[in-house]
């Protein structure tokens, strides 16, 4: 996929100025410390991260239960049988 993306951009890269490529690799730096520390501009992008957060701890939630109901015996514990 990257092959064919610097093949498709390559004249495009070619014909940037200087200032335009240091301009482009400051906002690429910009970008990158953004997605290091988590800050977010729109409110969308925040919702997106707490949904995403949510999601990811409930279904760890369910592996633990899932876990410890399978290695608990229920029935002997509460005498089902």
């Amino acid at each position: 996929m990257l092959p064919s993306i610097v093949q498709e951009n390559l004249d495009e890269y070619l014909t940037l100025t200087r200032e335009e490529k240091d301009r482009l690799i400051k906002e690429l730096e910009e970008y990158r410390t953004t997605r290091a520390t988590g800050r977010r501009i729109s409110t969308k992008s925040k919702i997106n991260d707490a949904t995403s957060t949510i999601r990811t701890i409930e279904n760890e939630v369910h592996v633990v239960f899932y876990s410890l109901f399978s290695v608990i015996d229920l029935d002997t514990i509460f005498n089902f049988r």
